[in-house]
């Protein structure tokens, strides 16, 4: 009896933890993806990418970023 209980225990745990893993950053899902925009700062004007992905099982959100910019003058 006490086997059965603690399986019974083991399995609804495991089943706790599957759907929180997958809902944690349910909030967060309309970033997961390729993003890109208009940057400006003290280069000028650029482009900006923007990556977010899922890893490690659903634990994290990888952000990548990138930012390009024109080439500007020397200043000497």
């Amino acid at each position: 009896m006490k086997k059965i209980i603690l399986l019974l225990a083991l399995i609804f745990a495991t089943i706790n933890q599957l759907t929180y893993s997958q809902s944690k950053f349910e909030a967060l899902d309309f970033l997961i993806g390729n993003w890109q925009g208009i940057e400006s700062g003290a280069a000028g004007n650029g482009v900006g990418f923007r990556t977010y992905q899922y890893e490690l099982a659903n634990n994290f959100i990888f952000i990548e970023n990138q930012s390009a910019f024109p080439p500007s003058e020397k200043k000497t």
